[in-house]
């Protein structure tokens, strides 16, 4: 699941208010399924792809949005291991604060 850390209760910031309710409700929904699949060996994940450097990031992100594809990719192939007990990482498999 494609997430953002506009979905983090921890870090929470005003303004956008739709967009992170609705990333928190599917880090939550994430969470939940993960829980329930995890028994089958499946893997589910609610990933924040990092600042990038794109329209919606602006010109002074960080991030490469080839760097984060990546990134993303290595999850998604299981090079990259989360090791935290929930499942909100971000694109280099780092826990994310709920």
């Amino acid at each position: 699941m494609l997430s953002s850390a506009a979905g983090s209760i921890t870090n929470a910031y005003p303004n956008d208010y739709p967009y992170g309710i609705s990333k928190m409700a599917l880090n939550m929904f994430s969470q939940q399924l993960h829980v329930y699949v995890k028994e089958r060996g499946i893997q589910v994940l609610s990933v924040h792809p990092g600042w990038m450097h794109t329209d919606m990031g602006g010109a002074e992100a960080p991030t490469n949005p080839t760097q984060s594809a990546e990134g993303m990719m290595d999850l998604i192939e299981k090079r990259t291991t989360p090791e935290g007990h929930f499942m909100f990482v971000d694109y280099t498999g780092k826990d994310m604060k709920i």
